[in-house]
C-alpha cells in the first residue's frame, strides 16, 4: 500500500527533478472559411498546443489564431497568440491587425491577477491599461469536450482589445444531439461529436456562414454553398431604413426588444460606422422641449462613454434643433473613442412619425477623414425612410370595447381593459362599475380633474374640453386636459389625458380614459383612438 500511495505522489507532483516533461503536442488545428454577400468573404485557422504536466499558473496550453479577408483595397490579416494555464485563464496575450489603413499592435499580460495591457493603433499614442482576469473561449471549450469542466452556461471575463481590456459575456457550451454548440452573445459555431468543426454563424449579421476547410483550400476563391443564407442588401429599425454600401460593409440586424428598443447599423472595416439606437420616446415638436430631451440623452449616453475616469465609448456634444430628411431632429457632433482610438462624426436624434426616436450616429476614424471621406459619404447616405414610416395600427378588445392603438401596444400584466405603449408610459384603460349613490359622472369627472390639479408632479394643467360627447354610438360626457409635468433631469414632459363614461342601463357606468405623454406618444392622437371605440354590448 505504501508503494502505490508513493506512486502516486510522484504522479500528482509531476516529473522528478532532472525529469523531462513530456513534449507538447497540438490537439487542435482547423482550417474554416467564410462567405458574406454572396462570396467567398476570408479563412480562419486556430491551432491550440497543450503542455501536460504543466505546473499550476505555467503555460499549460498556447492557442495561436488567424485570419485574412479581401477588400476593394487591398486585404485585412489578424493574428493572435494567447497562452493560457490549465483552467484556460489568460496568462499573455498579443496581436495585431494589418489593414491597408494602417497596423494595430496589442499585448497583454497576467500579473497580480490583473492584465496589463498596451495597445497601439497606427501611428496614434500608445493606450495603456489595466484589466480583470479573462479566459480563453477556446481553451474552455476544449475542456468542455474533453469532459474536464462541465457543459452549459457560464459568465466568463474574455480579453477585448483593442476594445475595453476585458468584459464579461455569456459563454454557453452545450449538447445538441450528435453535436456540440458553442455560443458566446451573437457568435455561433456547431462541432460533431468528435469535436471537428461543422458549421459557424452570427445572430446579428445575418448571411454570414463559416464551414471546415483546409491549408490547401482556404485561401482559394470560391462560390458559397447552395444553402448558405442570403445577405440581406438592408435592413429596417422601426420607420428607417439602412443600406450596406458595398461589398466590404457588413450589416448589423435590428436587435429590437417588446418594449421597441434596438440597435442596427453597418460597419466598414477601415473604420467608418452607421449605427442606429432606436428607443419609444416621442421627440417634441417643440424647439426648446426638444433640446431639453435631447440634452438628457447627451447626458446619458456621454455617462455610460465613460469607465475608470477615461473615456471609452461614443460621446455627444451639445445639441442644435435641426430636420433630418424633413423630420424633427436634435443634431449632435460626435466625439470620444471606439476600440482605444478616437473617433469624430455626427448624430441626429430623429423624431419618426410612428412616435419612437432615433439615434443615427455616423462615426469615422479622427486620424483618417481625409483618407475615408468616399467611404463617410457612402455612409450618410446609407441610412433613409422607409416605404413603410407610419406604425400600423391594430385593433385591441379592452375590457367592455375595442379600439385601435399602435401596433407594439399590449395588454398590460395588471390585466382587465389596461393597454399600455411599448415604454409604458403612455396608457389606455376601459373599466366599468357602480357610481357611488347621489353622483352622476359630470360630478364624478369635475372630482377627476379636481385630483389632477392636486397631483405635485404635474406642474400645469389645462381643461380642453368638458361636456356631453358621443363616442362608438353612445351618449355620455367627456372631459379633455393637457398638461406639463414638473422637470426631472432636464426633461418636462407634456401629457394629454381624456375620460369619457356612460352609464348602462342597470345602472352601472362604462369609462375608457386615455393617458398619452409626449414622450412615447403623439397626445393630439386620443381622437383618432376615440373615433375607433366600438362597445361590446353585454346582455
Amino acid at each position: 500500500m505504501r508503494a502505490v500511495v508513493a506512486l502516486l505522489l510522484c504522479l500528482a507532483c509531476g516529473p522528478a527533478p532532472g525529469q523531462e516533461p513530456p513534449p507538447a503536442r497540438v490537439v487542435l488545428d482547423e482550417w474554416t472559411a467564410s462567405f458574406y454577400g454572396g462570396r467567398k468573404s476570408g479563412w480562419q485557422h486556430l491551432r491550440i498546443e497543450e503542455r501536460p504536466g504543466a505546473a499550476p499558473g505555467a503555460v499549460a496550453f498556447v492557442v495561436e489564431a488567424r485570419s485574412w479577408s479581401p477588400v476593394a483595397a487591398g486585404e485585412v490579416r489578424t493574428t493572435a497568440r494567447t497562452e493560457t494555464d490549465a483552467g484556460g485563464r489568460v496568462l499573455r496575450e498579443e496581436g495585431a491587425v494589418e489593414t491597408p489603413w494602417g497596423p494595430t499592435r496589442y499585448s497583454a499580460e497576467l500579473a497580480r491577477d490583473e492584465l496589463r495591457y498596451a495597445v497601439r493603433v497606427r501611428d496614434l499614442p500608445e493606450v495603456s491599461g489595466k484589466a480583470e482576469a479573462a479566459w480563453s473561449v477556446d481553451v474552455v471549450e476544449l475542456l468542455v469536450l474533453r469532459g474536464a469542466q462541465p457543459p452549459g452556461k457560464r459568465t466568463l471575463r474574455l480579453l477585448v482589445l483593442p476594445g475595453d481590456g476585458s468584459e464579461e459575456r455569456e459563454v454557453e457550451v452545450r449538447r445538441e444531439g450528435d453535436r456540440w454548440r458553442t455560443a458566446v452573445r451573437e457568435r455561433f459555431h456547431e462541432r460533431n461529436r468528435a469535436g471537428l468543426f461543422v458549421r459557424g454563424g452570427h445572430r446579428e449579421q445575418p448571411g454570414l456562414l463559416t464551414l471546415p476547410s483546409s491549408e490547401e483550400d482556404a485561401p482559394l476563391a470560391a462560390e458559397p454553398p447552395a444553402d448558405a443564407p442570403a445577405t440581406p442588401d438592408a435592413l429596417e429599425l422601426g420607420p428607417l431604413r439602412i443600406a450596406r454600401p458595398g461589398p466590404d460593409w457588413r450589416g448589423m440586424r435590428a436587435n429590437e426588444d417588446a418594449r421597441g428598443i434596438g440597435m442596427s447599423g453597418v460597419e466598414h472595416p477601415a473604420g467608418v460606422a452607421v449605427i442606429l439606437m432606436r428607443v419609444p420616446m416621442r421627440l417634441p415638436a417643440d424647439g426648446a422641449e426638444r433640446l431639453r430631451l435631447a440634452d438628457a440623452m447627451r447626458q446619458g449616453m456621454n455617462e455610460r462613454a465613460r469607465k475608470d475616469g477615461e473615456v471609452r465609448g461614443p460621446e455627444l456634444g451639445e445639441p442644435a434643433v435641426a430636420t433630418w430628411s424633413g423630420l424633427p431632429a436634435a443634431r449632435y457632433d460626435l466625439g470620444g473613442r471606439i476600440a482605444m482610438a478616437p473617433i469624430t462624426g455626427e448624430a441626429h436624434l430623429v423624431g419618426c412619425s410612428d412616435g419612437s426616436s432615433v439615434l443615427v450616429i455616423v462615426a469615422w476614424a479622427a486620424d483618417l477623414a481625409e483618407a475615408l471621406a468616399a467611404e463617410v459619404a457612402q455612409a450618410r447616405a446609407a441610412v433613409t425612410l422607409s416605404s413603410a414610416a407610419a406604425a400600423p395600427w391594430a385593433r385591441l378588445t379592452l375590457g367592455h370595447a375595442t379600439l385601435e392603438l399602435p401596433r407594439g401596444w399590449a395588454l398590460a400584466a395588471e390585466g382587465g381593459g389596461l393597454a399600455r405603449s411599448p415604454l409604458g408610459a403612455s396608457l389606455v384603460n376601459v373599466i366599468s362599475d357602480r357610481l357611488p349613490e347621489g353622483l352622476d359622472l359630470a360630478r364624478a369627472q369635475d372630482l377627476w380633474v379636481a385630483q389632477q390639479r392636486q397631483n405635485r408632479s404635474i406642474a400645469r394643467l389645462e381643461v380642453e374640453r368638458q361636456g356631453e360627447a358621443e363616442v362608438g354610438g353612445r351618449r355620455g360626457v367627456m372631459t379633455v386636459v393637457r398638461g406639463k409635468l414638473v422637470e426631472n433631469k432636464g426633461v418636462a414632459p407634456v401629457m394629454r389625458c381624456a375620460s369619457f363614461a356612460f352609464e348602462r342601463d342597470d345602472g352601472t357606468f362604462v369609462e375608457i380614459v386615455i393617458v398619452a405623454f409626449d414622450l412615447d406618444w403623439d397626445p393630439d392622437a386620443i381622437e383618432r383612438v376615440m373615433e375607433s371605440v366600438r362597445w361590446i354590448e353585454q346582455h
